[in-house]
C-alpha cells in the first residue's frame, strides 16, 4: 500500500478576525465614475463589508508591539485626509503604531467616492457622518479581532482565473496607453488563496 504526501506552504501565527457591515445609507452621494445617471443612491443591492485581520507570531501572545492589523474595506479608495483620519482612529482604538496597520480597498465601483470635494453635491451631506461612523465601527472591529487572536495555521494554495485580462491597450493614433482590453498582451491569472484553521481544525477564515 502506497502513501502520497502533498506538502502545502503553511504559516503558524496568532490570528483573529472581525467583520462589519459598512453599507452606506440610502440617499448618500453615489456616483463612482462618469457613466452615473443620478447622484443619490436609491437602494441597496448587496451590503458592503469591512474585514479586520489581526496577526502576530505564535511566541508573542502578550506583545502588542508584534501585532499587525490588515484591514480590507469595500470602497474604491479614500482621499488622503479621510485615510489619515481613519488611521488615527485605528491607532487610538488599538494602541498600535501606524506601521502596524495596513488598510486596503476592494476598489469596488458599487460604492460611491466619499471625499471632501463631493460633500456639496446631492447626497454629499451624508458623507461626513458616514465616514465618522465607519471609523468608529472599524475601530471596534479591530479591537475585537485582536481579542479573538488564537494560534492558527494558514495553508496556501494557488489557482487560476480565466477572468484575467491585460487592460493596457496601446492607442497608436494618440500615442498613449489607454485603459482598455488588450487581447495581444499576457495577463497574470494567478489566484493565491489561504485557509485559516484553529488548532482544533475548525476553519476560522478564508483568504
Amino acid at each position: 500500500m502506497s502513501t502520497t504526501i502533498s506538502r502545502s506552504p503553511t504559516s503558524y501565527v496568532r490570528f483573529g478576525h472581525a467583520r462589519i457591515d459598512m453599507t452606506p445609507p440610502v440617499g448618500i452621494y453615489h456616483p463612482m465614475w462618469g457613466a452615473a445617471r443620478h447622484h443619490r443612491a436609491t437602494g441597496v443591492h448587496r451590503p458592503l463589508l469591512g474585514d479586520v485581520m489581526a496577526l502576530g507570531p505564535i511566541s508573542s501572545a502578550d506583545a502588542p508591539s508584534t501585532t499587525m492589523l490588515r484591514i480590507q474595506l469595500d470602497l474604491v479608495g479614500m482621499g488622503k485626509r479621510e485615510y489619515e483620519l481613519l488611521l488615527d482612529a485605528l491607532c487610538r482604538a488599538t494602541e498600535l503604531a501606524e506601521g502596524q496597520i495596513v488598510v486596503s480597498f476592494s476598489h469596488t465601483h458599487a460604492a460611491g467616492l466619499f471625499t471632501a470635494d463631493r460633500v456639496a453635491l446631492p447626497g454629499g451631506e451624508l458623507i461626513p457622518d458616514y465616514l465618522e461612523s465607519l471609523r468608529e465601527q472599524i475601530g471596534v472591529a479591530a479591537v475585537e479581532a485582536m481579542r479573538k487572536m488564537q494560534p492558527c495555521s494558514i495553508t496556501y494554495g494557488v489557482g487560476r482565473s480565466n477572468m484575467a485580462a491585460n487592460r493596457d491597450y496601446w492607442d497608436a493614433e494618440n500615442n498613449l496607453y489607454a485603459c482598455g482590453y488588450n487581447p495581444d498582451a499576457p495577463a497574470d491569472d494567478t489566484v493565491v488563496v489561504g485557509r485559516v484553521c484553529s488548532q482544533a481544525g475548525a476553519i476560522v477564515a478564508s483568504l
